[in-house]
């Protein structure tokens, strides 16, 4: 039928008939169907996995802010020139405040604004002494909140403050006003008021104010954000530290701020404009040029231009997006390395599926050839074919990303994997056509160039990758693709290696069988093959399902690593040196369970070597954390032992960070005492991460309180057993900390944005390169098929049995197939002890220093898949194939 065809329409000389390539592409519609599904394949990875990265790095960024909180707030603190001044009334200062507001709203810059929600007009007094309540003294500070159009509160008992006198009145009897103000319904439960009663509160100099409760309020419906700018202000703080206290926020409108402002006198309330982040407004866009305008603003390099007023910017907006940014960036480079091995595997996989297909049409192709069609006409009938295929594909590939991931595509990921589709088939049909022979020594030549630029450039990349990590092409991951294509690179190097190996083994193979008595694996061996793209691809696609796996596999003991560094123990509390924690969690009695404590006092001083070093001093319970350090895998509690087994009195034993000039004997100094010290040692790193940094001084509690007569607030404790989380839990109770385990921490690191994105996309990567590879295999078994039919008749015409034809035309697929496997996956590990120290993993697992690789050596398992793979393959190809009676052989012989 395709002879005929070639005969009856080569009549226009130079050309391939359009009938004829139609007819052509009606008989290849099986290939061309698989083509359409890996170029639609293709497409959807390239473009949904760059959409998808820049989706988690949002979701992260945001992510990021939520868990800051605060201190991911824009705070311009814009303070009252001298002071409250002279002894007088300002009425205007609401109205002063609400133009302070427009004034920065006006000089912010606009890539900050476009991050942040409206402003909110803040004015808080300092604490003020207001008696005691159960036996707890009561703090409360006067404060002030506008959030422009909207009210920031509704009033649910009693009614708002109001205006007390005038400055009249101030100037006539010199003496301050009475002041109105309204609690939260938290508020007033604590201190016990209701709208009418007074509170004792005494001014800065410990004389009375005339403090009223005029109402109770709620904050407004979508102004809760607004309210809880000023802590304290909706819900009181209890504090269980070394001077336990509740600290409560009087709310003051426009009209009574003013009698507090001189209730104050000669103190005055602090002016700022809190910018609350916007979290839905971030994105990985604006994240960039919002950190940049943050950073500037809390560096001092832009300023307000406020008439009769200074401005400074507080924030930690830009190091916590610069954080979240690197990190995702990271991530993104990571996907990168991954994503370039696939798309290098199905631009392979695409020449392969395009061998086949040209491989189909070979007679044809001479049939045209010789009737006078000329190369190019060949290509260009091919072209016209693939593009349609590609079209098709694309389409296909584009519908299903804009319903997996819809965003735009970066096209510079996906064009060249539509280019590959588009010229492979037109390109090894014209080269089919040519049929000009080369001379093998000028042949050898050129696979010997190919293969010693591709070596170097993998040893140039790989080295460049260990050096230089994932983190320094974060920001420009299409500048550096040659260097995450590293680990691409040396697979592919290490598939040129095996390709050149292949007809040496198989030698070896041969010599070997032919000691033996058994023909048909002779045969086999004597016949095994494989071109050298299949050879490539099959490595290819074996190294990355061994690189893939092991880095996932890296990941996830990382993040057990990083339990352990950062909690410590199986579970762990912290609160900070004003809440304290409860007494209890000291010694929880319960049994089985460990427990250990410690109060980080803050900065101090060191002195005793030849100069005085500021320090950060931490009390220990030592005997007690010895025993917790003892029952963690890996723990050295002897320098605890020996911090717990020190004389009673001073000077107290003490241990120091290996970053601080040694001192034998000294003296530290915080707040307002004192302790003389000697050193028993180094100090070793504290379980976790609650109490972590340099230029640490650790003492024992006990000691320390001996010595000074104080007592000092819990702000960490440790517990260590099968009931550690529940006993440690109970004991913290209803304070004002935070309860960490182990398994919620590896739980919240592993449900982290960027850490499900990349877990989904480990394991995508190996579904897809396996998948890639069982389809390579197909076609490596379907490009060969018409060879192996002939050559299987052969053996029949000299006597073999049917089913070992059938053994040995599969075993002349499989064997190649199995080994080429095997060195691809002994490659992908070899690779992964190369480069997974440089992909950066430790900032997805937490880690300060790269996670500990983990191989996957179940990926040897893979060799076995895809021999079985090639099994079924040939067999179905021979089964469906064509046969050829024996008396055709038998002419033909």
């Amino acid at each position: 039928m395709m002879a005929t065809d070639a005969t009856d329409t080569s009549r226009r000389r130079g050309r391939v008939p359009a009938r004829l390539s139609a007819a052509q592409a009606r008989a290849g519609l099986a290939a061309n169907i698989v083509a359409v599904v890996i170029v639609a394949v293709a497409v959807l990875l390239t473009a949904a996995v760059p959409v998808l990265a820049n989706s988690a790095a949002t979701r992260q960024l945001r992510a990021d802010v939520v868990t800051a909180d605060r201190a991911a707030d824009v705070v311009v603190t814009v303070p009252y020139e001298g002071g409250s001044g002279n002894f007088a009334l300002a009425p205007d200062t609401a109205d002063s405040a609400r133009y302070v507001r427009d004034e920065v709203e006006e000089g912010m810059p606009r890539e900050l604004t476009a991050v942040l929600e409206p402003p909110i007009t803040t004015l808080v007094g300092p604490e003020l002494k207001a008696g005691v309540v159960d036996g707890t003294p009561v703090r409360v500070r006067f404060a002030y909140v506008d959030h422009g159009e909207t009210a920031a509160v509704d009033w649910v008992d009693g009614r708002p403050p109001a205006a007390t006198g005038t400055a009249a009145d101030v100037a006539r009897t010199n003496q301050k006003l009475p002041v109105e103000v309204g609690v939260s319904e938290s508020a007033a439960t604590a201190l016990g008021v209701t709208p009418g009663d007074r509170l004792p509160v005494q001014d800065l100099d410990g004389a009375p104010l005339e403090v009223t409760v005029t109402g109770v309020f709620a904050p407004h419906r979508g102004a809760e954000a607004a309210v809880d700018a000023i802590p304290t202000l909706l819900e009181p703080r209890e504090s269980h530290g070394a001077e336990p206290q509740t600290s409560v926020a009087l709310l003051t409108t426009d009209e009574s701020v003013p009698a507090a402002r001189l209730a104050l006198f000669p103190g005055d309330m602090t002016r700022a404009i809190v910018y609350r982040t916007d979290v839905r407004a971030i994105t990985a866009g604006n994240a960039e040029p919002a950190s940049v305008a943050a950073r500037g603003l809390a560096s001092g390099k832009e300023v307000f231009d406020i008439v009769g007023a200074s401005a400074s910017v507080s924030t930690r907006l830009d190091t916590i997006l610069d954080a979240s940014l690197s990190r995702a960036s990271t991530a993104t480079a990571q996907a990168s390395v991954l994503l370039i091995c696939l798309v290098v595997l199905i631009a392979l996989t695409q020449v392969l599926s395009a061998r086949a297909l040209v491989d189909q049409r070979a007679s044809v192709i001479a049939q045209v050839r010789t009737r006078g069609a000329s190369v190019v006409s060949v290509g260009l009938s091919l072209l016209a074919e693939s593009a349609i295929v590609t079209a098709l594909g694309a389409g296909l590939g584009l519908a299903a990303q804009a319903i997996a991931a819809p965003g735009r595509p970066t096209w510079w990921w996906v064009v060249p994997t539509l280019l590959m589709s588009l010229i492979a088939a037109p390109l090894l049909g014209a080269r089919a056509a040519w049929q000009r022979r080369r001379p093998r020594s000028s042949h050898d030549l050129r696979r010997i160039t190919r293969e010693v630029l591709l070596v170097l450039a993998a040893i140039g990349s790989a080295a460049t990758l260990r050096s230089r990590g994932t983190a320094a092409s974060s920001n420009s991951v299409a500048a550096d693709l040659l260097v995450l294509a590293a680990p691409t690179l040396c697979a592919l190097a290490v598939g040129a290696g095996v390709a050149r190996l292949m007809p040496t083994v198989s030698r070896w193979l041969r010599d070997a069988a032919s000691r033996g008595s058994a023909a048909g694996t002779l045969v086999a061996f004597s016949r095994a093959s494989a071109t050298t793209t299949a050879v490539l691809a099959l490595v290819l696609a074996a190294g990355t399902i061994a690189l893939s796996a092991s880095v996932a596999s890296t990941v996830r003991d990382g993040r057990l690593d990083a339990a352990h560094d950062n909690v410590g123990a199986d579970a762990i509390a912290t609160a900070t040196y004003l809440s304290g924690l409860p007494p209890e969690v000291a010694g929880l009695p319960v049994q089985g369970v460990t427990t250990a404590s410690a109060s980080d006092i803050g900065a101090g001083y060191l002195a005793g070597g030849p100069r005085s070093q500021t320090v950060t001093i931490v009390a220990v319970d030592a005997a007690a954390l010895a025993s917790v350090v003892a029952a963690l895998p890996g723990g050295h509690p002897d320098p605890w032992r020996t911090l717990a087994t020190a004389p009673e009195g001073e000077p107290i034993a003490m241990l120091e960070t290996a970053d601080l000039t040694h001192v034998d004997h000294g003296v530290i100094t915080f707040a307002r005492e004192s302790a003389q010290v000697t050193s028993v040692g180094t100090a070793p790193d504290l379980p976790g991460a609650a109490i972590a940094g340099e230029r640490l001084v650790i003492v024992d509690r006990e000691a320390l309180e001996a010595v000074t007569g104080e007592s000092y607030p819990i702000t960490a404790a440790w517990a260590v057993g099968p009931e550690a989380v529940t006993a440690l839990t109970r004991a913290v109770g209803d304070a004002d900390a935070e309860v960490v385990t182990r398994d919620e921490w590896i739980e919240r690191v592993g449900s982290e944005p960027l850490a499900g994105a990349l877990s989904w996309l480990f394991a995508a990567t190996v579904v897809v390169a396996l998948a890639f590879a069982v389809l390579a295999v197909a076609l490596l078994a379907t490009s060969g098929n018409a060879q192996r039919r002939h050559a299987m008749a052969r053996l029949r015409v000299v006597g073999m049995s049917a089913a070992r034809v059938s053994r040995v035309s599969r075993l002349e697929v499989l064997i190649p197939v199995a080994l080429v496997s095997l060195f691809g996956v002994l490659g992908g590990i070899a690779v992964a002890r190369l480069t997974i120290e440089a992909l950066g993993l430790g900032a997805i697992t937490r880690q300060a220093h790269a996670p500990q690789p983990e191989f996957a050596w179940w990926a040897l398992a893979v060799p076995l898949l895809l021999a079985a793979t090639a099994w079924v393959a040939v067999g179905l190809a021979v089964r469906f194939g064509r046969s050829r009676r024996l008396s055709e052989v038998m002419r033909t012989s």
